[in-house]
């Protein structure tokens, strides 16, 4: 007790304190053994009542004004907290008991591991249901008992727990509504995730509160991303910064950058995105959210993979996995783990990746988040195919259907492996499919990666209809010229379209069905062009100039030598496989 006295926020001006306790002598004695056991009741019990008093101040100020001052208190207090709410009995105060654990439940989230002290929210939950406490309590209960299923994996149970909540009280309501909107999202709800989403916006907005009001605008931009309209994201995101101010909850303006750098990502601007990374990475490592980090480092190492820096990636991706095992956050796990994949798959590992992968794909499946099955499935289905194994990538494909047919992405990758059977009606039919699901995409990948899997398309089809057609052949090889020479931004460091890694293996699967001709010209043209980015990786190798050793993936990532060297001798072959 003495521990928790001289840890706690508590000082002898401190009118409050005084009140509830006989202040330093009492906590001594209680330490010593010295009070009886009615006496020490009272000591505990009082204890306990300041925490739920002063901690329920907090948490309102921390949520509702984001004042970091709020924050500090309640996770200064956190050892406090946990030892107030294990000493109460269950019976005998159940109102405070639900006080505590609302209180607690913040400051536990704020540290960002998902099962930390679960038991006793579970003890919480049980008191809930069995004896009259005030509906608001009960429902923010219950509601810290959803975000940690949600966070877990568990999104039915969530769901289901979400359905049975209704109180008056606004904030609470925005709070729901705002876990419901996570919810469905993830589950491929995309309507009620807008719909539930709007409603948690519309109640923060009408509070006149900025930190809330800045809340609001990004879940606004979350809803906007979600559905594709990219512009209309960035708006919510620059306005709600310029809401939240320099001086805001620092892990707010955190998660908005970013989000910030997660879009321009998306739309090509690398440079950009690693700025606004750098700096969100730089708040977090004032706070101590597992959860957070874990999430920035994992996309941090996205970055790197893209621009194919992999000595910085793979500390950062391993960084992430380890952090976001400690959370406990299924989807952090599953994202950090899908990218670690793609640093294997494009360093050419592919044992490594097919592992990574196909754990990602469990966690998926237990979690049954449509968003993270997705990319699971896509990243296994890909791999299968780029490795050459056509039948085990056609085998996956109806799972892959079933779980994420509306997915533009999904019916490209779809229509591009049904195109390599021949079956070019329904590899058009799957393409038109896309086209129209995927109408509002306006990132860097949805200009390119349409356009390639189409030339994919053509291309098989006249190897079959026309092979000797040499024009069909060389209006492709203008497409890969187009798209790795299209610079992707202006006014800064261009950022090519091929440091997408998702374009990178579609111009990898169209340079590979290529003849050999015409692979020959488009490598000269790039070099006449003064290029260096066909990124075409042949079994971990690459062209090799005329009398010299194979240039080895690992030792040359970027490329510039070698095709400096083709720029002055042109008796070049391509290397021969076994």
């Amino acid at each position: 007790m003495q521990s928790l006295w001289e840890k706690s926020l508590i000082t002898a001006d401190d009118v409050v304190g005084a009140r509830h306790f006989r202040l330093y002598e009492s906590i001594i004695e209680y330490g010593e053994g010295k009070l009886s056991a009615t006496e020490r009741d009272v000591v505990e019990m009082r204890h306990a009542k300041y925490y739920a008093t002063v901690g329920l101040v907090w948490v309102d100020a921390a949520m509702t004004t984001g004042a970091p001052e709020a924050w500090k208190k309640l996770e200064a207090a956190r050892d406090n907290l946990l030892a107030a709410r294990r000493r109460l009995d269950l019976d005998s105060a159940a109102e405070l008991l639900l006080q505590l654990t609302v209180v607690l439940e913040e400051a536990l989230h704020r540290q960002g591991i998902v099962d930390a002290h679960s038991d006793l929210l579970d003890q919480a939950l049980q008191v809930a249901d069995s004896v009259d406490c005030p509906a608001i309590l009960v429902a923010r209960v219950k509601l810290a008992k959803a975000r940690r299923q949600r966070l877990g994996g568990d999104l039915s149970t969530a769901k289901s727990l979400l359905d049975s909540l209704s109180v008056k009280d606004q904030m609470t309501t925005a709070l729901i509504a705002g876990e419901q909107s996570e919810i469905h999202f993830q589950l491929g709800h995309r309507k009620l995730g807008v719909q539930y989403g709007d409603q948690a916006a519309d109640l923060l907005d009408a509070t006149g509160i900025d930190h809330l009001i800045a809340r609001g605008m990004l879940i606004r931009a979350t809803n906007a991303f979600r559905v594709d309209h990219i512009d209309l994201a960035q708006e919510h995101l620059e306005r709600s910064l310029a809401t939240l101010g320099p001086d805001g909850d620092p892990a707010l303006r955190s998660r908005l950058l970013n989000n910030l750098a997660t879009l321009h990502a998306h739309s090509g601007r690398i440079f950009r995105a690693l700025k606004w990374l750098e700096k969100s990475i730089e708040l977090q490592a004032n706070l101590n959210s597992v959860a957070d980090r874990a999430h920035r480092f994992a996309h941090l190492g996205q970055l790197y993979v893209t621009l194919r820096k992999w000595n910085e990636a793979k500390p950062v991706l391993h960084e992430a996995l380890r952090l976001a095992r400690q959370s406990g956050v299924t989807s952090h796990l599953v994202f950090a783990t899908v990218q670690v994949g793609w640093l294997e798959l494009d360093r050419n590992n592919l044992l490594v990746a097919e592992e990574r992968f196909r754990v990602a794909l469990e966690l998926a499946t237990q979690s049954g988040s449509s968003w993270d099955l997705f990319h699971a499935q896509y990243c296994v289905v890909l791999l299968h195919w780029l490795r050459g194994d056509r039948d085990s990538a056609l085998a996956a494909i109806p799972r892959f259907l079933q779980q994420s047919g509306d997915n533009p992405w999904c019916l490209w990758v779809v229509g591009g492996l049904t195109a390599t059977t021949g079956e070019f009606t329904a590899a058009e039919q799957y393409f038109d499919r896309a086209r129209e699901l995927g109408r509002d995409l306006c990132t860097m990948d949805s200009k390119f990666v349409p356009r390639l899997y189409r030339a994919f398309l053509s291309l098989t089809r006249a190897k079959q209809e026309a092979p000797g057609d040499s024009r069909r052949f060389a209006e492709i090889g203008e497409l890969l010229l187009d798209v790795c020479c299209h610079p992707a931004t202006a006014g800064e460091m261009p950022t090519v379209p091929e440091m997408s890694l998702e374009i990178r293996l579609a111009v990898n699967l169209l340079f590979e069905a290529l003849p050999k001709s015409t692979k020959m010209q488009v490598w000269t043209q790039l070099t006449a062009r003064g290029q260096s980015t066909l990124f075409v990786a042949q079994q971990g190798k690459w062209f090799q100039l005329a009398g010299s050793e194979p240039v080895v993936l690992e030792r040359s990532p970027q490329l510039c030598k070698l095709l400096a060297g083709l720029a002055k001798d042109w008796r070049t072959k391509p290397l021969l496989l076994d």
